[in-house]
């Protein structure tokens, strides 16, 4: 452990503080860029997960050596650190932790299966300890669901099996369950709990195997559980996500007629739905919470978030608000809090800062800084993301991001590298720090990401709008979102290249088939590239809701699966391509990257071809993300 960067620290009143940050990030000319080591962006955080224990005498920090996950616990006065908690050396790491006393923490365990891929996998286990590493206890699986801070003794937490969860009392030090609760059985463990200030449960949400989400509420009561509403994939629900302080009404997010979700009120049962706030284009993005779980403000917006406020009378809300005038242009988040609500961990990033830990004493209103997640990045030298709004060719309203280097344009504007993210429903990209963004604009490239119909994010007519459009409107989508940014921004035209990794791999290869005469290079990793296997190979098809997916997603077609597979229409394709593919990918097998490199390599296309050994879905290993950030350098440097 660096425990030179861990004992650093200074105290800086908010004035002060609110002053420096207003010149932290002056502009740069073109003559001053500093091309970075790769290393720089390819090396996961320093520091993960940060929090204050609940008497304020410890900091906890998640820090990664090597390819392990490890805690270390911190004196919160002096920050001489005090213990390192690690699991049985090298073949468990740490994946999470949550304080659950004053002097005791719970740890969620991963493992490290060297014949399987790079990658750990999540166990699911339950593993406690002291703060200085005594009575560490196995405590079975399961997920914490609540720390009940008035019993320091037991958590409660959801167990049992996929068909049969409960809720029960854990006994952090001997691992017994008591206060057993049943929960609505499903095929499917439960997806989320609302309880009530009485730490009962009044809400389970769970999704069964036909896609369909099950909304249940509690009596307090009765004994059994009953379902109120049913949500079907893709759609519209309503989510509770707190009850009201007289537990007489709920909180809810409501987009049931298929638009943004709504912050919305409504009675136990959810009906006389009150909506309080709706974004006309997004989603909320965020809730704030205080330590009894109330949500007190949100945040809405595709750049930086937009602070809304829920509850002015919390007392978060002023200091909240202090904080963020001490940080202008950077998202601020209060992390956690002390039992006592008299010192908080402070979180604050943005688009040119991956963030950095304070912590904030509400007595003397001072600042202390902690830690920098990735310590090595100065935001002098980081590019800015711009978030903006354009019209699809059919008239949708669809949102983007653009990330442009550092300093003057050049006089024929910036390269453009065209960024598609992955899933395609769900998923959706934000405003922040992105270490391959930055990496790409680092070298002189601008990066563009859409987030395209059927992206998560947009309301649920949005996501649907994607359904069975995989190969066209979505394409239509990407390539509409590049000439637009082509119009509104110092970007050079001749020069624009498309990359992505999954769905965004997918897209790679099916924009420049549509757009042939606009893009110059693509490169897919890890993409799928033919649809008829997307039915025979992978993990999606092997669950019976992951086929339904796909039949929703996909459809049936054959002249669709041929109109949208690029396997099919690699005859078409006029740019030079690269892929890069985990061997052990059990999302986008390797055949299909096996089957477009032997297409190309048939037809005589230009093309590179990297198998990455003992990877999966995305690449975990140093060295080989060192080295796709390299061949990515040096394959677009070639071809732009």
């Amino acid at each position: 452990m660096n425990t030179n960067s861990l004992l650093c620290y200074f105290r800086t009143p908010l004035a002060r503080l609110a002053v420096a940050t207003l010149f932290a990030l002056p502009l740069l000319t073109h003559a001053t860029v500093k091309q970075l080591p790769t290393e720089d962006f390819t090396k996961f955080n320093e520091i993960g997960q940060v929090r204050i224990s609940p008497n304020g005498d410890f900091v906890s920090a998640s820090v990664r050596r090597g390819e392990e996950n490890q805690v270390v616990i911190l004196d919160s006065k002096t920050l001489k650190p005090l213990h390192r908690h690690r699991f049985q050396q090298d073949k468990f790491s740490i994946s999470g932790y949550r304080w659950v006393s004053d002097k005791r923490l719970v740890f969620d365990l991963s493992v490290k299966v060297p014949t399987e891929q790079e990658r750990p996998f999540v166990t699911g286990a339950l593993t406690a300890a002291d703060y200085n590493g005594r009575y560490e206890a196995d405590l079975g699986g399961g997920r914490i669901i609540d720390p009940l801070w008035e019993d320091d003794k037991r958590v409660l937490v959801l167990t049992g099996t996929y068909s049969r969860p409960y809720l029960a009392k854990l006994n952090v030090r001997s691992g017994a369950l008591r206060d057993r609760a049943s929960l609505p059985p499903n095929a499917f463990a439960t997806s989320s709990i609302l309880l009530d200030s009485e730490k009962r449960p009044r809400y389970a949400r769970v999704r069964t195997e036909y896609n369909i989400d099950e909304l249940f509420y509690k009596d307090p009561a009765k004994t059994s559980w009953e379902k109120i509403a049913e949500f079907p994939y893709p759609g519209g629900a309503q989510v509770p996500i707190q009850m009201s302080a007289d537990g007489n009404s709920v909180f809810l997010l409501d987009n049931l007629d298929g638009g943004t979700q709504a912050v919305a009120k409504a009675d136990l049962r959810l009906q006389n739905v009150e909506t309080l706030f709706r974004d006309d284009l997004t989603d909320i993005t965020n809730f704030y919470t205080d330590e009894e779980s109330n949500v007190y403000a949100y945040a809405s917006g595709i750049g930086k978030p937009e602070l809304r406020v829920l509850d002015p009378q919390n007392a978060r809300i002023k200091t909240l608000g202090m904080l963020q005038g001490a940080f202008p242009g950077q998202d601020v988040q209060i992390v956690n809090a002390t039992r006592d609500g008299k010192q908080m961990m402070i979180f604050v990033s943005s688009d040119r800062h991956p963030g950095t830990y304070y912590i904030f004493d509400l007595e003397d209103n001072q600042l202390r800084f902690l830690f920098d997640t990735r310590s090595w990045v100065d935001p002098e030298l980081s590019a800015p993301m711009d978030a903006f709004v354009f019209e699809a060719r059919d008239g949708l309203q669809v949102t983007a991001l653009l990330t442009t280097p550092i300093g003057e344009a050049p006089a024929q504007g910036w390269p453009l590298i065209v960024h598609p993210h992955g899933g395609p429903h769900g998923p959706y990209d934000t405003w922040g720090y992105n270490p391959l963004i930055q990496f790409l604009a680092n070298r002189g490239y601008a990066v563009l990401q859409v987030n395209f119909r059927g992206s998560g994010g947009h309301g649920a007519n949005f996501e649907m709008a994607g359904f069975r459009e995989w190969g066209r409107k979505i394409q239509y989508d990407i390539i509409d979102g590049a000439k637009a940014a082509l119009e509104s921004y110092p970007l050079d035209a001749d020069k624009v290249a498309i990359m992505g990794a999954s769905f965004g791999g997918y897209s790679a290869l099916q924009s420049p088939i549509l757009a042939p005469e606009f893009f110059k290079a693509a490169i897919g990793v890890v993409g799928v590239y033919d649809f008829k296997l997307m039915y025979s190979a992978g993990d999606i098809r092997g669950r019976f809701s992951g086929k339904r997916y796909l039949e929703k997603a996909l459809g049936n077609d054959p002249d669709e699966f041929a109109e949208f597979s690029p396997l099919a229409r690699a005859d078409e394709l006029t740019v030079p391509v690269m892929l890069v593919q985990g061997e052990r990918d059990d999302r986008a097998p390797v055949i299909h990257s096996d089957r477009l490199a032997k297409r190309l390599k048939e037809l005589g296309h230009p093309h590179e071809y990297v198998i990455m050994e003992n990877e999966g879905h995305g690449f975990y290993k140093d060295e080989n993300r060192i080295a796709w950030y390299e061949m990515m350098e040096t394959f677009l440097a070639r071809h732009l």
